[in-house]
Formats: C-alpha cells, sequence, structure tokens
C-alpha cells in the first residue's frame, strides 16, 4: 500500500524503494527458510516409522448431486516396510454397481437410455481386494460378490514392475505418512508425505507462517486458483492435524467452504507417534460430493523384522477359486503359476483338468495363455471329427440297406 502511494503521489525516492523491496524479500526468506524448517521436521517425524502392521476400519460417503447419499462400509490390514517399499494391504467392504434391479428392457427405459437420463438403481455387492509389492514386482487382485454367488467377478494375478502405476484399482493402498496433510485423491494414489509436499511446491509457494494460540503451526501455500492450509502440532511430533484446500475467488481471497479438509489424530506407540484417526470431506461445484474416516488400530510398529513371504502374492488371502499368476513384467504374458482355475483378460475360461500337466505345485499350469487357449479348442476339434465319422457311418450303412432291398424287389 505504501508503495502505491508513493508511486501515485510521486513523493518516493529510489532508495526508499529499494529499501522496501529489500524488506520485502528478506521478509520473503525468512519466511520460506522458517516454513522449510518445518516441513523438515515434519517428514524427519514421518520418516520415524520404519516398518508396521495395522487395521482401520471406517466409511466412505458419497453423494450425488441430486442430493442421494450412501454409504460403503469398509475395513483395511496392512504390513508395510519403509526400507524395502513393502506393503501387503488388504480392504474388505462394499462396491456401489450402477444395475437396474428389473433386467427387463421395458419401452419407458428404452426411452430413458435414448434421451441419457437412465438411472440405475443401485446394487452393493461385497468387495475383497489386495495389493502387493516387493522389490521384485506388485501385483493387484479383487473380487466383487462372494464365494457361492452365480454373478461374482473376479481377476488373475497380474505381476508388474514394482513402480508401475495405476494398478490398485479397488484396493485405494494408501501411504500413512501423508496422513492430514494429503487431499482424498492424494491419499488414494499412496502418495506418501514427501510425494504431497512437493506437489504443493510445484503448483503453489508459500506465503505464511503462523502460530495459533494452542500452539499449532499453520503454513500456507498459495496457487493460482487454490490455497492450501498445513495445520502441525509441534508438541505432538511434528504431526499433522488438518489440511485444508479453498478456492480463491477472482480477488484472490479464499472462498467461503473449503474444497476439500482431512482432519487427523495422533497416539504415540514406541517413542513415535502414529496415526488414531483420520476423516477427508470434499464438495464439488455440481452439489456433489464425498467423505471418508478411518479409525486405526495398530498391532506393530517398528518391529526388528518383517518375515519377506508377507510381501508376495501367495499372501493374498480369500481367492475364491485362485487363478492364474501371469507375468506382465518387461513386455511378457506368460503363466508362471497356478491355482486351479485359468482365467484370461477377455473373458474365456476354462475349467483345468485334474492329472493333466500338473505341475511342481500339484495344480495344472498352462505354459503360456496361448496354450491355455489352444487347450480346449483341440479336444472340440476332435470331439466334432469323432461325431462326423459316426454320422458318415450312419449314413454309409443306411444307403447299403436300402439298396439291399431294391435289389429284392
Amino acid at each position: 500500500m505504501r508503495l502505491r502511494h508513493w508511486i501515485a503521489g510521486g513523493s518516493f525516492t529510489w532508495g526508499q524503494m529499494l529499501s522496501l523491496l529489500a524488506a520485502i524479500a528478506i521478509q520473503s526468506v525468512c519466511h520460506g527458510d522458517e516454513s522449510e524448517e518445518i516441513l523438515r521436521k515434519v517428514i524427519e517425524s514421518r520418516g520415524q516409522i520404519h516398518n508396521g502392521s495395522f487395521t482401520a476400519s471406517g466409511s466412505e460417503k458419497l453423494k450425488h448431486e441430486s442430493g442421494e447419499e450412501f454409504e460403503l462400509p469398509t475395513k483395511v490390514s496392512c504390513i508395510f516396510d519403509s526400507a524395502s517399499r513393502s506393503v501387503w494391504f488388504h480392504r474388505t467392504g462394499q462396491i456401489r454397481m450402477d444395475i437396474r434391479s428389473s433386467a427387463t428392457l421395458t419401452p419407458e427405459i428404452a426411452k430413458e437410455v435414448e434421451s441419457k437420463t437412465f438411472q440405475s438403481d443401485p446394487l452393493l455387492r461385497p468387495l475383497t481386494a489386495t495389493f502387493v509389492r516387493n522389490s521384485e514386482y506388485q501385483t493387484n487382485w479383487f473380487g466383487i460378490g462372494g464365494p457361492g454367488e452365480k454373478n461374482r467377478a473376479t481377476v488373475h494375478v497380474e505381476l508388474f514392475e514394482p513402480d508401475a502405476v495405476g494398478n490398485k484399482q479397488f484396493t485405494d493402498a494408501f501411504d500413512v505418512s501423508s496422513v492430514g496433510i494429503a487431499a482424498i485423491a492424494e491419499f488414494k494414489r499412496e502418495l506418501g508425505i514427501e510425494a504431497v509436499l512437493n506437489e504443493c511446491r510445484t503448483m503453489s509457494s508459500i506465503v505464511s507462517v503462523n502460530t495459533r494460540e494452542s500452539g499449532e503451526i499453520e503454513v500456507v501455500f498459495s496457487g493460482t486458483n487454490t490455497r492450501r492450509t498445513i495445520r502441525i502440532n509441534p508438541n505432538q511430533g511434528f504431526t499433522c492435524t488438518r489440511m485444508e484446500i479453498a478456492e480463491l475467488d477472482e480477488t484472490g481471497k479464499p472462498k467461503s467452504l473449503p474444497k476439500s479438509l482431512s482432519i487427523a489424530s495422533w497416539h504415540r506407540m514406541k517413542d513415535v507417534w502414529v496415526p488414531a484417526s483420520v476423516e477427508f470431506h470434499e464438495e464439488y461445484p455440481d452439489g456433489s460430493g464425498r467423505s471418508c474416516r478411518y479409525e486405526f488400530s495398530w498391532q506393530e510398529v517398528n518391529t526388528p523384522a518383517i518375515e519377506k513371504k508377507q510381501f508376495t502374492y501367495k499372501a493374498i488371502p480369500d481367492v475364491w477359486e485362485p487363478r492364474m499368476v501371469i507375468e506382465r513384467r518387461g513386455g511378457q504374458r506368460k503363466s508362471i503359476d497356478g491355482f486351479g482355475i485359468i482365467a484370461l483378460e477377455n473373458l474365456r475360461t476354462m475349467q483345468m483338468r485334474d492329472g493333466k500337466g500338473v505341475s511342481k505345485n500339484g495344480l495344472e499350469t498352462a505354459s503360456t495363455v496361448d496354450e491355455a487357449i489352444q487347450k480346449p479348442r483341440l479336444w472340440l476339434i476332435l470331439l466334432n471329427s469323432a461325431g462326423a465319422i459316426v454320422l458318415l457311418a450312419y449314413f454309409l450303412r443306411r444307403r447299403h440297406k436300402n439298396s439291399d432291398i431294391r435289389s429284392n424287389d
């Protein structure tokens, strides 16, 4: 304001201007140094959690733009080792399937489909999903429905590179280091605290650092369209207790309602602070939104060692009719193990035959996916050939018999 007044009135000197700009620069550097030191302590504190195991129970609430709301209960179990980036993450709960309860295509439904106003009745179905990663591969298995259900859906086990992206369908595996600082989308991408802060620095810059009456510190990042405020408790190991993202209006001021909100609580275990709970709330311009909450129960933290067998595909539980294991690393696509059922991506399946091609673990496997497809085709060809031979013999015999009757006449 003073600089603007000086410029308008013309009552300033170059020395005064340089002094003011220097003061602004020094203040910015001080804020930057102070904030970076605080964030360094936050990262360092989260890095004290080397490994552990926990369960977390909660739910996710979804709100449709029409105002309809529904809740999906969920429970996760996790074992992780940060040094090797190994994780076993298992989720059970429900999934919402948009399927009309009646399968009859009535004229009314056909008209709704044509006018793009068709609304399906939601169907909640059981969900089981597991994500596993170790130093050699990662894999993600899921099943919708349950054992004995007629219309259940499941997949086989595919092995990808450890750093592959987009392979956590339905598991939504997360990194506990980002509790209290990540938005829900970042949380479900398994971003750790350093990755979240790197994204903040890329899209915005720190504009202020404030200390509240409670002793908590607020670090504010501001970008072109949004502002993120992170609240940190230095008395609890520099844990992040609240994160808020607000949209900015045309004047650069935050709008009244936050776009995204995260609130976390922590407790101490073995001299380190671990998450006790976290909740997320998000609102979207069309009136829809979602919220999510987890309550953590920790079994272990910073144990001397975790067995490596915990982080293999063989540790996937509840695989109802276990699948073929497909090698996908390095552009490959071949079977390297089997459990009893072959499932192909093109939805063609076959029941494996007992006593044929038994592998070292006593289960039949196909050497490649193509071989799995060719096996049933070969049996089909042989069966058709045998049927053709029988029919030909029948017609030849009938023709010979008719010929003998005409000769006797």
